[in-house]
Formats: C-alpha cells, sequence, structure tokens
C-alpha cells in the first residue's frame, strides 16, 4: 500500500500531468481538457451547472461532500481564477446558474430549517449573497428563469406529503404557491436523494414555449405516487395534464420545450434509457411515459443524468442530448431539429471515467463540458472540456 507521503506526492504528479497545458497561452477556440484537484484525499463531487460569464471564462457549480455548495470560476482558457466553499448553513445547491439583469443566482437550502435561499454569485470571488429567503418552501428540489424574470421554485411539504411549485415574481416575492398530492410519504426517498447515498432523481421545471402554449410551466416531479412530468396553469399553477411514471423507476429524465406543443424528452425505465428528440405532447391529457417509444440506448448508464440542448452548428439547427456511458464516457448525441434524425455520436473523455454534469455552447461556436471525473480510479474531481468549433462539427457525422 501507498504511504500517506508516497499517495500525496502522486496525486500531485498526477494532477500536473492532467493540468500540464496551465501555463500555455490558448488562443480562443482552441481546444483543452481540465482537471481541477484539491487537496482531500477523501469526499466525493457532483457537477451540477456551467456558465459562460462576460470575461469568456467559466462559472462553475457543484456539490462537494454529499451537499456542501462550491464554486469555481476559470479563465476562458479554463485555467482558475478563484474557488470557494459555502459555509453552513447553506446546502443542497440546485442544478442550474441562472443569469437575471445581469446578475448570477443559484438556489439552495438551509441546513437546519430546509427552507430555501436564492443567493446572487459574486463574479469576483466573494461569497454569494441571500437575494430572498423563502421559509415555507422545504426541501427545494429545482429552480428555473421565467420570462418574465421570476423563478420557479419546487419543493416538498413532508407534512402535507405534497410536492410544491412556487412562482417567484421578479421583485423576489411570491406570486402563487400550489401543492400537488403525493399520497404517500416518499421523505426518505428525497433523503437519499438529498446526501446521494440513493439515485439522484431529475426534478427540474421551467416554461412550455409557443404555440399558444406561453402560459404554461412544468415540473417533474412526484404527484400521485409516482415522478410525473407535470404542466400546469401559469396564472395559478393549477395542473392541467401530466406524463406519469412508474413510481421512482420509470419516469421522464429530461424535457427541453420546443415550440408548437413539441418537447425533446429522455425517458428512463428502470436501468434502460430511451431519447426522443421531436416528441408531440398534449399538455391537457394523462399519459404514461412507458408508452413514449424510442430506441433504447444501452451504452447509458442506468439513471444517469441527462442534459438537453438545442444549438446551430454550421447552417444546421440541432438538438444535443448529453450524458454518460456504462463506461463513464461523456456522450453527445446530435439530433436534426427539424426531423428528428440522429446526426452523429461524440464520445467525450478517455483514460480517467467521467460522468456528464452540464454543458453549453460557447460564444466562440464551441462547445464546453463539465463533468465528473476520478482521479487514479479513487479521487473526485471536476473536469473541464473545451471543444472548438470543427470538434463541435464532429457531432453531426
Amino acid at each position: 500500500m501507498l504511504s500517506m507521503k508516497r499517495l500525496a506526492l502522486f496525486l500531485f504528479l498526477l494532477s500536473t500531468l492532467a493540468c500540464s497545458r496551465k501555463d500555455e497561452e490558448l488562443t480562443p477556440g482552441t481546444s483543452f481538457t481540465k482537471i481541477f484537484d484539491h487537496s482531500g484525499f477523501s469526499g466525493d463531487i457532483d457537477a451540477l451547472a456551467v456558465v459562460q460569464v462576460p470575461d469568456s471564462g467559466y462559472l462553475a457549480l457543484a456539490a462537494r461532500d454529499t451537499w456542501n455548495i462550491y464554486l469555481l470560476k476559470t479563465k476562458e482558457n479554463g485555467d482558475i481564477e478563484w474557488e470557494l466553499t459555502l459555509n453552513e448553513p447553506y446546502v443542497n445547491p440546485l442544478p442550474g446558474i441562472v443569469k437575471k439583469d445581469d446578475a448570477y443566482y443559484m438556489a439552495c437550502m438551509d441546513e437546519v430549517s430546509l427552507s430555501t435561499y436564492l443567493m446572487k454569485i459574486d463574479l469576483q470571488g466573494d461569497q454569494p449573497s441571500v437575494a430572498a429567503t423563502f421559509p415555507d418552501i422545504k426541501y427545494p428540489l429545482s429552480f428555473s428563469a421565467t420570462p418574465d424574470g421570476g423563478f420557479l421554485i419546487q419543493g416538498y411539504d413532508r407534512e402535507a406529503q405534497s410536492t410544491t411549485l412556487t412562482k417567484i415574481t421578479t421583485g423576489l416575492t411570491k406570486a402563487w404557491s400550489k401543492k400537488y398530492p403525493v399520497l404517500e410519504n416518499v421523505e426518505e426517498i428525497l433523503i437519499k436523494h438529498l446526501n446521494r447515498t440513493g439515485v439522484r432523481l431529475p426534478f427540474a421545471n421551467g416554461t412550455v414555449l409557443g404555440g399558444g402554449n406561453a402560459g404554461y410551466y412544468y415540473f417533474n416531479g412526484f404527484m400521485n405516487f409516482t415522478v410525473s412530468l407535470v404542466f400546469v396553469d401559469a396564472a395559478d399553477g393549477e395542473p392541467v395534464g401530466n406524463i406519469n411514471g412508474f413510481r421512482d423507476q420509470g419516469y421522464i429524465n429530461a424535457a427541453y420545450p420546443l415550440e408548437n406543443n413539441m418537447f425533446a424528452l429522455a425517458r428512463t425505465d428502470f436501468d434502460d434509457s430511451y431519447l426522443l428528440p421531436l416528441t408531440p405532447v398534449d399538455l391537457r391529457s394523462i399519459v404514461f411515459s412507458g408508452d413514449l417509444t424510442s430506441n433504447n440506448f444501452p451504452e447509458i448508464s442506468a439513471h444517469a443524468r441527462i442534459v438537453i440542448r438545442e444549438a446551430t452548428i454550421g447552417s444546421r439547427d440541432v438538438l444535443l442530448y448529453g450524458t454518460h456511458t456504462k463506461n463513464n464516457q461523456v456522450i453527445l448525441y446530435s439530433y436534426d431539429k427539424e426531423n428528428g434524425e440522429l446526426l452523429g455520436v461524440e464520445y467525450i473523455g478517455h483514460t480517467n471515467p467521467y460522468q456528464m454534469g452540464d454543458f453549453l455552447l460557447t460564444e466562440d461556436g464551441g462547445l464546453v463540458v463539465l463533468s465528473k471525473t476520478y482521479v487514479a480510479k479513487r479521487f473526485a474531481r471536476l473536469a473541464l472540456f473545451k471543444l472548438t468549433p470543427e470538434e463541435v462539427s464532429n457531432i453531426l457525422q
């Protein structure tokens, strides 16, 4: 066995090799791979979100050591500019960084009261400030921005055994809050989700787009015994329809609203994964997710995080699905947005295992992926991949 001194030396050397391009001058459009080391020999990390900020650098969000909040700011070439871990009582960062009025926001939970904070992130590296506190929103599970400059926050009411959805105004006050009965106690499942001892369920919410449907929101969460994709009236949160799953084993894994009653969806059925790039959805109907037919993708890891984005690559409008494989490689699938045809598949990451966190198209036409990796197959670290526009175009082949 390695002594602690030898282990520390081994990690230092491996980190140096992984970040060997740190001091290179990278021009815009250059690709890179960065693995961000830290001094801990133990502990886990969960990559949650990445955005590109006005100086062309990247702001990343992760959960460290179960649910502690970790923020990382890099330069355009991926070099670390600053990093910080928030102190208690701020825990359980929700996936997503939202831009509003030239500021960046995240949402998290109070460690003791289980209530919700909306936090404003400081791009200079100071501790985020509390923009608003919502004592009545317990167990926050997801949040998103709304077109009117407000927010949606999904939570769970343990006493009522109900999912909650709250509309937050542009002034950061509550416009309405609605409860959706689960009809059983799912608190144990939620605790395992939060402390990462069980499956991380794909809680999410957002706004339905276009085609006369701008008056609807959706959330992915528990209702009527099962994880369901639920559509609600934007005026008051009243449910109008849903896509039911099967308990916490079959569900919509990711949803990306398109125009005219169309969605790009992914669904999970026990350990199987299905991608549905162009799916018509009647918001006022009740259907079963298992009836949404598509091909199974056996290479996708069971219950892996799936992220959907749309992009224009060259002159082609595409839908991109990002996730990771059973062999722990990040994988990107590209589909034609017009007809749903699979255009190409791209694998990212070798040597180390990698798991999908988030990805986005960059201002130079490239693509950046935030992922979790394991150094020496044991030590969890964040990794950042940058693809050039030319490499992105390969995804269409």
